[in-house]
């Protein structure tokens, strides 16, 4: 085998590597955005559900509150 195969041979296999760690490294990124991402939803969802029970001050503050839930849910 030449140098030059060789070095042909050792470059194929660095790139091989490299691509194989590079997409195990956007795998786990993938996976802890997406949990990331959960774990935020199951939040707002709770405080949304919890500002149900609001007692707003004045009626058009509770009126508006509903418009926007109404949205918010259409838009979901």
């Amino acid at each position: 085998m030449s140098d030059n195969e060789r070095q042909n041979d050792l470059l194929s296999k660095m790139e091989q590597l490299i691509s194989t760690k590079l997409n195990g490294f956007e795998q786990r990124i993938e996976s802890t955005q997406r949990h990331l991402s959960q774990s935020q939803i199951s939040v707002i969802q709770t405080q949304l559900s919890a500002s149900d029970t609001y007692t707003f001050r004045k009626k058009g503050n509770e009126e508006q509150f509903k418009v926007n839930s109404q949205v918010l849910e259409k838009m979901k």
